[in-house]
């Protein structure tokens, strides 16, 4: 299993692997990349050519140019591959055998429109993390349902936070939202949603009285004041079933045809996004 990460989102993706390993009685090599496309093949390669794995469950980066690239060099490894997180952007021949499991985050974004509309929101704005693999399935899902006429009028702004704690950039959302007349934001991710709250908490803005936030995530979110409702992606689920396919492979081979995956995300409701009259 080669991750980008051994931090922030990959801990209970992994868990959720390592559990469904210890029940199925396979074991796991787990290996981290640290986002870097070149370490990902050298960790793949190591791994294939050491003959020490018969499957990989991988999470490649595949934001970059070479993407394609990356994608027909993994389907022509010579053990089967599980992607995680991550899927193909088309399909081609040299992917057609490749499986993927992930959250399906442009549910989670609607999951979250919903939410706040319930809520009376009808001015919503979405700020997205610069890089991110979620970002990109957030941005698209806004894209659609901005293209939808029974919410004209109500997807608001799409703004990019850079860095957490940028406060220029902050600075810039927050002023967008007054210009906007926005009462709601989703914000990927937990660390750029709080951010947004100390500067709404400095600046004398009520949450969720001037401002509603819906964080996407659900890492630290609880941590934040008021506590801050997110999207939670089943992570852990991702990983467990990632290693039941890959089991299910081994064991069926061609017979199998691919399966590719997506988990529907949790709403947890916290005090940021509650309007007073249901706050508890």
């Amino acid at each position: 299993m080669v991750v980008p990460s051994l931090d922030c989102y990959w801990p209970p993706v992994v868990a959720g692997a390592r559990a469904a390993a210890a029940a199925l009685g396979v074991s796991i090599q787990l290996r981290g990349s640290s986002y870097d496309p070149d370490e990902d093949r050298r960790q793949m390669r190591r791994l294939v050519e050491a003959q020490q794995v018969q499957g990989l469950l991988l999470a490649p980066s595949l934001d970059g140019d070479d993407a394609d690239e990356i994608l027909d060099w993994i389907g022509h490894l010579p053990v089967p591959t599980i992607l995680v997180e991550r899927q193909p952007r088309w399909w081609t021949p040299s992917t057609r055998h490749i499986e993927w499991v992930r959250s399906d985050h442009s549910l989670g974004l609607e999951i979250a429109i919903y939410h706040l509309r319930r809520q009376g929101h009808r001015r919503i704005g979405l700020v997205v993390a610069q890089g991110s693999p979620t970002s990109v399935h957030l941005r698209h899902a806004w894209r659609t349902a901005a293209a939808d006429p029974t919410l004209s009028g109500v997807l608001a702004i799409e703004e990019t936070v850079m860095a957490h704690g940028e406060r220029d950039a902050i600075d810039g959302v927050l002023q967008t939202c007054r210009l906007a007349k926005v009462t709601a934001l989703i914000v990927h991710s937990d660390l750029h949603a709080i951010a947004i709250t100390q500067v709404c908490t400095e600046m004398g803005i009520a949450i969720p009285g001037d401002l509603a936030i819906v964080s996407y995530e659900d890492e630290i979110a609880h941590l934040a004041d008021p506590s801050i409702t997110a999207v939670r992606p089943p992570k852990s689920h991702v990983g467990r079933l990632a290693v039941e396919l890959m089991v299910s492979r081994l064991l069926h081979g061609a017979r199998r045809p691919p399966h590719r995956v997506l988990l529907a995300p949790d709403l947890i409701v916290r005090g940021s996004s509650l309007s007073f009259t249901q706050r508890p």
